[in-house]
Order: C-alpha cells, then structure tokens, then sequence
C-alpha cells in the first residue's frame, strides 16, 4: 500500500472513535476479517492497524503499512480453514502478533434425485423478534429465508400457519426469499420450507430461528463503555450497519438507542422511520420492554437515491439524546449523523438550500479565518483543484495553470464581461482582469472572503475591472445586466447548490448568459461506490456534516442531465480526479508544516476534522470514489452556433 496524505490524516479518524491512548493488546488491531470468518470466494481484504513504524508479516509474508501503522491488503484463501498468523516488527523484535481463522466454504451442490435439503442450510439460523411490529415499514420486517438442496426444484417457505411464500433458485440448489412478517402477534413461529423436486418428492425442514412478533415492546438500548477497540475504519464487531450490511457509524459511550427487535446476534435499532440498522447486542445495555425513548418525528430525508446499495433509504439522526437542534434533525442533514464530538458539528438552521441557510453554511467553511486558509493554500488562496499538466508543477504553479485552464477553455476575450460564481478569494477574476482584460462580477456568500478579494483585488491593480459582491447566485442570475453575461464560471460551487436546486441553477444560469456564450462548471462529482468503508465516511458524507454542511455531489451524468435539459450544449467534459488528488496532498503537507498555527486557530478536535477531511479526500480522488470534472456549456446563438474551435488545440498552445 502506497503511503499517502490519506494514512497520516487516519490517525485524526482514530482519535475520534476511540478514546486517546488506546491500543491493541496485542500489538496488531485486525478491523476486519473478524475471528471465525466464512466467506465462498477465494480472497479476503485485511485491514486494521500495527503501531506506527513497525513492519508486518502475514504467515511469513511482508504486508506495506502507512506511516502510521495503517494496513489494507488482498489476502488471497485456500478451500477450507486459513490460519493467518499477523506479527509486527521494530527493529528486528516482535511487538506484537495476532492469529486469524478465515474459512473459504463453498457451498455443496446436492444431486437432483433423490429431492434433497442440505441438513443445518435452512436459515434463519437464530430467533428472529420484532418488538414494535406495527412502528416498521414492510422493508424493515422482512426475514430472509434460505435453503440448500437438490438443484431445480420448486421451493417455498411458510410462517407458522400463513400461505406459502415461493423460494428462489439462484446458484444450482440455493434457494431464497425475503419473507414479509405480518403485523399480527405471535409467538415463537416456525418457519417451515419445501421442496419439490424434478422425482416428484417433496421434502421439508424448519429454520433453526423461529420468529416472534410483538407490538409496543420496544426497548431502549444504551452502549456499553469500552467497546470500540482501537484504531481502523471499520471494526466489524462494533460498527453499526444497515439492515443490507453497509456500515454505518461507530457508537459512542452512552448512546441511546431505540431497539425494536433482534436478529441472530445483533440488536436491530430504529433510526427513524423507515429505517434500522443493526447493532451487536453484546455492545448495548438494555431497558425493559416499552422503556424505549420517544421516536424522532422531524420526518425522512432520501440520502443517494440514485444508488442502488441504498435503496431509497431514509437517512435520519440518529436518537443519541433529546432534541440537540435543528442541525441534527432528519429532514435537515442529507446524510446519517455522525458520532458526536465535541466540536465542529455544524448547528445550521431554516430549510436546506434556503437562502438563509446556504448563507449559514457557507460562513461555517470560509469563515473559519482567513489566516487558517492561507497556512495551507497557494499564494492566490485559490480553493479547488489546480492543474498539474507535467507532474513537475510547485502547487502555486499548478494553481496559476488551473486558472488560465478555465480562462482557455471559456475562450475570454478582452472587455467580456465575466460572472465568477462563487469567487471566493478572487485567484480566478483577478487573473481573469490581469491576463485576459476581461471585467469580471465576482460574487460569494461569505464575508471573509470578500474582504479579503476586494484587498487582492485594489493590490492587484484591477479594481477598476473587477468588482466583488456579497450575493446569492440565484439573486445575480435573475439580475443579470442588460444583454447577459458574456461568460459564466462556476468553481467549485455547484456542490452547494444541492441535487433538489440543479434544474433551477443551470435555468437560471441559461437565462443570465448572452446567446453564444460559455459556462464553465468546475465541480466535485460523486465516483465509484466504495466497499467496507462506513457509510458516514464514504466519499462527500463525512464532509457534508463536519466540514461542507448541506453539500451534495451528483454523478456526472446526472449534472449533465440537469445541464441539457435547461438547454445548455455541452462541449467539453474533463474528469481532472488526479489532479485534485495531488492538490489535496500539497494542502495537507502544508496544514501538517503549520499544525500549530492551525491548531491554535481551529482547536484540537476541528484541527483532527481537517487533518482528516484533506487526507481521506486525497485518496477518495486517487481511487476514483470522487471525481473533479470541467463541463463547459454552450448556450447557441440564434445561429445555432457555439462559438467554440473544432478542435482543443487551442488550449494548450503557448
């Protein structure tokens, strides 16, 4: 594994799951596979922690760790029982081991004759309770239901006295269903499965775990002290999941959950309505049946449903104490909330994407201080990826190179009149008025930066060619000047205008520009799904909540979308994801030069948020789990010309 911004900013991580100065007893913290595991294919992923410094050995064999003791690895598996013996080094000397049983187990495919169930394959293998039967969706009172046997015959499963439910065959002899529970009380249900087979004889067996059905039994559940071990992303043990097997988050000390029933060896928690997730129940300490505390009623919020992984899934707050405000409230926050820390969770308040409350969440990220940013941030205090065309570029170089990029691309011109959508501390107008002649509306939402634009600007010489306001982007483009703007850029701020906005902002944005002119829209887009990474911490999320409040990435063929149907012509699409990778290793190298200036500006558990945030960003773009993409946009002229070369050349001549 290749050292990166993203192993050191990880350590950040683990002093906010776990408490400080933990350690793994034994030297070596495995985050997964746990002990015992059985999986049917031929790999495993290792991951978890080694103290910093150390060499790691699996069975004998060298495994790359980061600096800080960060381990990921593809392990492949024999057929049966694997014994993985983990041990760290320093200096020569053992300081720590760990053995790992992982069983690679396919499964047996029984003959067609005679009709046949494999004996111990029926699931489910444990009880199955629903405590609060009446309060869960059909989604969240479904029991999965499998069998192993004779390929091709007709299966079905049937709960206690209730029709029959067919079974699926997907691999040769495996069968399966989801199973809707009635609301209906009962008690200890069997769950009885058939098979008929190509012979004509049916065969029947009974899951092991019977299901049991109650309503207004639910509990309230408390977390233990202790039980999140060490550093890693994902401690399988003690993260809780969505009922599909997404992690979720890490449960703090003492937090309060509402629990609703029990699914093999784990508790299944109401998170608001429509959605549960599951908890181990040895982490949690468990009231009396109606003890449970009152149920969030701020409403639904649909995180990512274009993802298929998340099923339309409601995405609440999670019920860890009374009423903490508006910022935690479903409804509110795009995203599962987050542990809770002691600082940096932004209280924003009103509807998301008001006015009002895109005003708040702009000045909770740029108003932290204009010092902090200039610690770590080019000479222009440009804030989006720069441009790296060689590899060789200094980061004030490749951020020159990204402005004059865009410039290139919208093909400015002398005396046109340029609107920069969220300005920012003014790189792009000012080289825009500088190098190109072009007058330039700069327009931002927070107060930090426009001071400290409008002094670049006077400094710079071009105050008399560009002007900075404090203003809504949806105020300027339904006040655009007589005759529109001749071009339009966006950077980097697309990501605020959320996913329920976007056909307004590229309407709006259409009407505001002149027939033959050009948009260029410079914007983080969501990537690739990542596996066994916590859901709160997958690409955008942890930042939506921490650092970024209310920002949502698009797809880009979803930003396309919105783009062409407000009659936008798209031109151009570059993905610059590496790009943006190598900007966010030279801003975290520089936060890490200045960690005490920073930390004194931000304080210790905000100054552990960035460090974070710029590390794990790095490797979310290198990876392809976020892209950066340039849209250039043409609106035609009455013509239907786009004014625009046919060829790209024109961009890196000179």
């Amino acid at each position: 594994m290749r050292a990166s911004p993203a192993l050191a900013a990880l350590t950040g991580l683990a002093l906010l799951c776990a408490p400080a100065r933990a350690t793994h007893a034994s030297g070596v913290f495995v985050s997964y596979p746990p002990e015992g595991h059985r999986v049917a294919h031929a790999n495993v992923i290792l991951q978890g922690h080694v103290p910093p410094g150390s060499t790691l050995s699996v069975s004998g064999r060298a495994i790359p760790t980061g600096p800080d003791g960060l381990f990921m690895e593809w392990w492949p598996l024999k057929p049966g029982v694997n014994t993985l013996t983990l041990t760290a080094r320093q200096a020569g000397r053992v300081t720590g081991s760990r053995t790992l049983r992982v069983t690679r187990a396919a499964a047996p495919i029984l003959p067609a004759r005679p009709t046949r169930i494999l004996p111990g394959s029926v699931t489910p293998a444990q009880p199955v309770e629903f405590w609060d039967a009446t309060g869960d969706t059909p989604a969240e009172r479904r029991v999965t239901v499998s069998v192993q046997g004779s390929a091709g015959a007709r299966a079905s499963v049937r709960l206690g006295s209730a029709a029959p439910t067919p079974l699926r065959e997907g691999p040769p002899g495996t069968y399966r269903a989801d199973l809707t529970v009635p609301t209906t009380p009962q008690a200890s249900a069997p769950l009885t499965v058939s098979l008929t087979g190509p012979d004509g004889r049916t065969v029947t067996a009974t899951a092991p775990g019977r299901v049991t059905v109650q309503n207004g039994a639910a509990r309230s559940g408390t977390q233990r002290p202790g039980q999140v071990p060490g550093p890693a992303l994902n401690a399988s043990s003690t993260v809780l999941t969505t009922l599909t097997g997404q992690s979720l988050l890490y449960p703090r000390t003492g937090m309060t959950f509402t629990v609703v029933g029990r699914q093999d060896r784990d508790l299944r928690v109401r998170l608001s309505g429509g959605q549960s997730a599951l908890i181990t129940a040895t982490q949690l300490d468990l009231g009396a049946p109606g003890s449970a505390p009152p149920a969030w009623t701020g409403g639904p919020v649909q995180l990512e449903p274009d993802r298929p992984e998340t099923a339309r899934m409601d995405a609440p707050t999670l019920p860890v104490t009374p009423d903490p405000g508006p910022a935690a409230a479903p409804g509110v926050n795009d995203l599962p909330a987050l542990p809770p820390t002691e600082a940096g969770n932004a209280s924003l308040e009103g509807p998301q994407h008001s006015r009002e409350r895109d005003q708040q969440a702009i000045s909770y990220h740029y108003d932290v201080s204009n010092d902090f940013y200039k610690l770590w941030l080019d000479r222009r205090m440009v804030y989006s990826c720069a441009y790296f065309p060689t590899g060789t570029e200094t980061l004030d170089g490749a951020q020159e190179a990204k402005l004059d990029l865009i410039c290139r691309k919208l093909r400015l011109q002398q005396s046109e009149y340029l609107l920069d959508i969220g300005s920012g501390w003014g790189g792009l107008a000012i080289h825009a008025a500088q190098r190109y002649g072009a007058r330039v509306l700069g327009v931002t939402l927070s107060e930090a930066q426009l001071h400290e634009a409008r002094a670049r600007a006077g400094a710079a010489g071009v105050a008399d060619r560009v002007t900075f306001e404090l203003r809504d982007y949806r105020d300027v483009l339904a006040h655009a000047p007589e005759g529109g703007f001749d071009k339009i850029a966006s950077v980097g701020m697309a990501e605020h205008v959320g996913r329920r906005n976007m056909p307004t902002y590229f309407r709006a944005a259409y009407t505001a520009l002149k027939p033959g002119g050009l948009m260029m829209n410079h914007a983080i887009s969501d990537g690739i799904p990542q596996a066994r990474v916590p859901l709160w911490l997958q690409s955008g999320n942890f930042a939506r909540k921490y650092v970024f409040p209310d920002g949502q990435l698009l797809p880009i063929w979803e930003t396309v979308k919105h783009a062409t149907e407000a009659q936008f012509e798209v031109r151009d699409i570059e993905n610059l994801r590496e790009h943006y990778a190598r900007t966010l290793t030279h801003w975290a190298a520089n936060l890490e030069t200045h960690h005490a200036e920073a930390r004194a500006a931000l304080g210790e558990q905000r100054h552990r948020l960035w460090r974070l945030y710029l590390g794990a960003t790095s490797h979310y773009f290198e990876k392809g789990h976020l892209g950066l993409y340039q849209t250039l946009l043409a609106k035609p002229d009455e013509q239907r010309r786009a004014h625009v070369p046919l060829s790209r050349a024109d961009l890196y001549e000179g």
